[in-house]
């Protein structure tokens, strides 16, 4: 076992619906030529719709607030296990190309926006040199906590038809079929992730920002993160080229079955407490899963489809999807009275009183939402 160490549906919003610009949140951002396209790409929601935002060190208090019983100790060491991650894409940043990418940014040269230089605009002077901001990497951390247990969740299979369209083949083979069902591809990896990350921010796209820094920055810093999640072992990443002699092509893979057996039985271990995260930072479940709601409808809206999270709903689709979600199931009574006929005679309680039977169907919700979430 790992040991115990210390440790959005909307569309993007306007300029006049937030209060708190992301400049004023983290002015320590790099800010070469004057400029930080973190700064220019994101700003928070109208509502904190994220409670790790509002602490200095999110990843330190999601694992107090966590408490210490038994159950929780194993999603604890995840926890640990990421915050390793997170000292390691620090160490990172020490490395030849990102140094001199750093060094251009000393300079005042816009090396943030080069595409190996998108994650760059979360960094901040550190002494001499440079580290992630801690607020928002703790944050960003918390959401790869909760994808790497919840990542897979609700992930519909792919059929032969589909897999074939996707290689542009006519015909796919069995061991093509099961590759591709199995793990999920890196771009899907960093889309999913990013989309987490953003998400456990508690932000948005400004309705002016240039996708390439919107899609662009979260997608980089995941995937230095996914590089840090496989030295730490909590997932596997593999380069397979055994079909390129029929499609052309190599393609990467992450999977989440191949982990070292101390770091499985952390995750067979955290169980139950696996929404715990999500839960604690106030933030939905991922939309794609589904999704039951008592009393009201289920307001978060699926912003992929459920077959492929690398394929954005539409407008349109969210209105449809949100219209959907908001049909209530409300009691059939007559086919109530005739289970209750039926059950309280073939089990030989014909004798329950009038009041037990009141009390029964007070305990059936007179209207309940259980429209799927996803598209």
């Amino acid at each position: 076992m790992v040991e115990d160490a210390r440790l959005d549906t909307q569309d993007p919003i306007r300029d006049e619906d937030t209060t708190q610009k992301t400049e004023e949140a983290f002015p320590s951002l790099v800010k070469p030529a004057g400029r930080n396209l973190f700064h220019e790409a994101f700003r928070f929601t109208r509502e904190q719709s994220s409670a790790l935002m509002a602490e200095r060190n999110p990843l330190r208090w999601l694992d107090q607030a966590l408490g210490s019983s038994e159950e929780v100790r194993p999603l604890r060491q995840l926890l640990r296990l990421v915050d390793k991650a997170g000292d390691a894409m620090n160490a990172r940043l020490e490395l030849p190309k990102a140094k001199e990418l750093l060094e251009k940014i000393a300079k005042g040269e816009p090396a943030n926006r080069f595409m190996r230089g998108r994650a760059l605009n979360l960094v901040e002077p550190k002494g001499e040199s440079f580290a992630y901001h801690g607020q928002l990497l703790e944050a960003a951390l918390a959401a790869g906590a909760d994808w790497l247990v919840n990542g897979q969740q609700g992930r519909a299979n792919l059929d032969r038809e589909e897999i074939a369209s996707s290689l542009g083949i006519s015909d796919p083979t069995p061991e093509m079929i099961e590759f591709f069902n199995r793990g999920m591809s890196i771009d899907q990896a960093k889309q999913a992730l990013a989309r987490r990350i953003v998400e456990f921010w508690g932000m948005q796209s400004r309705a002016d920002a240039d996708i390439v820094y919107a899609e662009g920055i979260p997608q980089a810093l995941a995937a230095e993160m996914l590089h840090a999640f496989q030295e730490q072992g909590l997932i596997a990443y593999e380069n397979v080229d055994r079909f390129q002699p029929v499609t052309g092509k190599s393609y990467g893979r992450v999977y989440f079955d191949l982990r070292p057996d101390a770091v499985a039985d952390v995750f067979t271990n955290i169980g139950a407490t696996r929404k715990m995260i999500a839960e604690f930072a106030e933030i939905p479940s991922d939309g794609s899963l589904e999704g039951v709601q008592i009393g009201e409808p289920i307001k978060a809206v699926a912003k992929t489809h459920l077959r492929n999270a690398a394929v954005a709903t539409t407008r349109a689709q969210r209105r449809a999807i949100a219209r959907e979600q908001a049909v209530p199931y409300r009691l059939n009574q007559p086919m109530f009275e005739l289970i209750k006929r039926t059950l309280f005679t073939g089990v030989g309680l014909a004798s329950m009183t009038k009041e037990k039977i009141e009390l029964g169907k007070m305990l059936i919700p007179r209207g309940i939402h259980t429209s799927p979430r996803g598209a």
